[in-house]
């Protein structure tokens, strides 16, 4: 042993290559937990061919390339570790025979993300005592901007944050469906983080909340959480891709119209996972341009994990993908001797996306329904919704197509959401902002060959072509949430256009009408959100409203009462109620009168429930058991909701 070390020693290895050596002894040891461990020899076979060449990396580059002073990178490596680690959590996720628990699939996938990064970051970083030195020097000669990037950040986290609970009011369905899906992955009913169930959201997106759940609580405010600190951070980087893209004030105006903008800051404030995706598409996007400006395999790298991870987010974070093969290509007919140049980092890319996507779409492979859960309904193709239409109404379909172009595209100015999860009165970009909003869009269509307005066009186009044209009933709003950090730059764009066009003459003011345009937009948006808008009957229809106002009665009740439902067949218990009131007994009374799930009730106090549909219900009840206690209740429209009858565990009732 020693003398194996003298040996090393007397060659001068490096730290590179050691920490090749340790990626092919890594990879010997991941063969062999493939072999023995999980019986998979035609993936142990090829992994073991892989960990060779690896270890032979060195010995290659001694020979044959240091000659030529060449050595290949360190993230080369990396990455077939990572697409290794890939392959082998899939098979882990694809398995028929589930595990108990993926929490260590889901820890090699992250190690497998992470490990071309940092490969491909390490050369650039300054070496450890160096580094501290630079950003303290770094962070004084930046100290007002990084001053105004804080305001920024936290007017964005303040108008997310406050009254989480109670606005928008009431709390949802969907919301409810989806924290419920965290709570079954707290029961060890969700296991598999590497699938996707509920209308075909990724599961990773139901652990996490799991995890908010057991720091804030299993609450409307825990729930709600992720969507604002996810609202907040996507405000953050605006500010950074637009600094770098653009300049400082584009930047500021960008991300201050993002952080008050009255379409993200309402679904920054839900716990649905639509908040991920103008996240997912912002680190997109920033990464994307760095690597169309600098070229650097690390922004390349970043690019496609992104791209990847954000299929594990948001079915609506797709869309990042054809932002990127758009961009790329318009470079690659823009750019002579683009793809020559970066063959290889374009390899890193695709290999990085394939990294982080693979354990879930290799589930959507085996699985394609649930991967067009959704478009199978909303879809206007998939659906069958465009013949159907033409047929009942006798239009063509190219008429139908162009009403859904106007209606798509007129949702930023004139139409209003059609959809059932905003419902606000006004469009998405209101009438003080359409005219900087023009016109930073149209500065970016005459520039479209230029990558960093080509990223902008292309997620703002192609969110609507995907979200809107192509599926029932647009403008619906939550589908089109990737726009709303594109129009934010369009808005930021516009203004510093328009205002060095009209102030052209006396530059001096050109400061002082930025700062009032926005002040004004920013006032505009936040006093249309809190003060018409949630003080509106906007937010969800009565069915939900009576949901929410039931289950908090319900959770009130005494743990042991047996609460039955009557609303059949229009309004069924469902995951309001699971979520909000977790402990209690509730079940349907159908019509017929039979239960479902059927309840054991002697000997426990009973409370009934009755819509007003269901009055007959309640009036024959009354009859039979005497001497119950009757509360109506009514909603925030002064309308009756519903009536609760409550009979103690000794009360009888005479039979039908």
């Amino acid at each position: 042993m020693l003398k194996l070390l003298r040996r090393l020693r007397a060659r001068a290895i490096s730290r590179r290559e050691v920490a090749i050596y340790v990626m092919a002894v890594g990879l010997l040891a991941l063969a062999s937990f493939v072999l023995a461990g999980l019986d998979f020899p035609r993936t142990a076979v090829p992994l073991y061919g892989v960990a060779v060449a690896m270890a032979l990396v060195p010995t290659a580059e001694r020979r044959w390339l240091s000659a030529r002073g060449r050595t290949i990178p360190l993230v080369y490596p990396a990455m077939a570790l990572s697409l290794s680690l890939s392959v082998v959590v899939a098979q882990i996720a694809d398995r028929h025979e589930p595990f108990e628990s993926y929490w260590p699939a889901f820890a090699l996938w992250a190690g497998a993300v992470v490990l071309p990064l940092g490969a491909a970051l390490q050369p650039l970083l300054p070496t450890p005592t160096e580094w501290p030195r630079r950003a303290l020097s770094w962070m004084r000669s930046h100290a007002p901007e990084l001053a105004v990037v804080a305001g920024i950040t936290a007017v964005a986290a303040t108008v997310r944050f406050i009254n989480l609970t109670s606005m928008p009011s009431p709390f949802g369905g969907d919301e409810a469906a989806l924290a419920y899906q965290a709570v079954r992955v707290a029961k060890g009913e969700i296991t598999n983080m590497f699938q996707s169930g509920l209308q075909g959201h990724p599961h990773l997106y139901f652990f996490q909340m799991s995890g908010l759940h057991k720091v804030l609580g299993t609450t409307v405010f825990g729930s709600r959480a992720f969507g604002a600190f996810a609202g907040t951070f996507t405000v953050v980087l605006l500010y950074l891709f637009l600094r770098q893209a653009f300049d400082r004030r584009v930047a500021i105006l960008g991300a201050a119209y993002l952080a008050a903008y009255h379409f993200h800051v309402h679904f920054s404030r839900q716990d649905m996972n639509n908040a991920t995706t103008p996240l997912v598409t912002m680190v997109t996007a920033l990464f994307l341009w760095r690597a169309m400006r600098y070229g650097k395999p690390v922004d390349f790298v970043a690019t496609g994990m992104a791209v990847g991870v954000g299929l594990n987010a948001e079915a609506g974070a797709r869309i990042a993908a054809p932002v990127v093969v758009a961009v790329i290509v318009l470079v690659a007919l823009t750019r002579r001797g683009f793809m020559r140049d970066n063959a290889l980092n374009l390899a890193l890319l695709l290999g990085a996306f394939v990294v982080a996507a693979l354990p879930i779409g290799l589930f959507w492979i085996r699985d394609q329904d649930a991967f067009m859960d959704r478009m199978k309904d909303v879809g206007i193709f998939q659906s069958g919704w465009l013949e159907q239409e033409a047929e009942r109404t006798g239009r063509s379909e190219l008429s139908l197509l162009w009403d859904q172009v106007t209606h798509s595209f007129g949702g930023f100015g004139y139409y209003t959401d059609q959809g059932m999860f905003y419902r606000a009165p006004i469009s998405l970009v209101e009438r003080v902002s359409v005219v900087p909003f023009v016109a930073g869009f149209l500065v970016a269509a005459w520039r479209f060959r230029e990558p960093r307005h080509a990223i902008l066009l292309a997620l703002f186009v192609g969110t609507v072509l995907a979200g809107g044209v192509l599926t029932i009933g647009p403008p619906s709003v939550q589908r089109l949430l990737p726009t709303a950090p594109a129009i934010a730059a369009f808005v930021g764009l516009g203004l510093v256009t328009l205002a060095g066009l009209v102030l052209r003459r006396r530059p001096q003011l050109i400061g002082l009408a930025l700062a009032a345009s926005l002040a004004l937009l920013v006032s505009t948006n936040l006093q249309f959100y809190f003060f018409q808008y949630v003080r509106g009957d906007y937010w969800e229809g009565w069915n939900q409203k009576t949901l929410a106002q039931a289950a908090v009665y319900v959770r009130d009740l005494p743990d042991d009462t047996r609460v039955y439902w009557h609303g059949a067949p229009y309004v069924f218990v469902g995951a309001t109620i699971w979520f909000l009131a977790p402990d209690k007994a509730v079940t349907d009374v159908f019509e017929d009168g039979t239960e479902h799930p059927p309840l054991e009730s002697a000997g426990y106090p009973k409370t009934f429930l009755f819509l007003p549909h269901r009055s007959e219900d309640l009036q024959e009840l009354q009859a039979r058991c005497p001497g119950g206690r009757t509360e109506a209740f009514v909603g925030s429209d002064g309308e009756p909701s519903f009536t609760a009858y409550s009979l103690g565990a000794e009360d009888t009732c005479s039979p039908r």
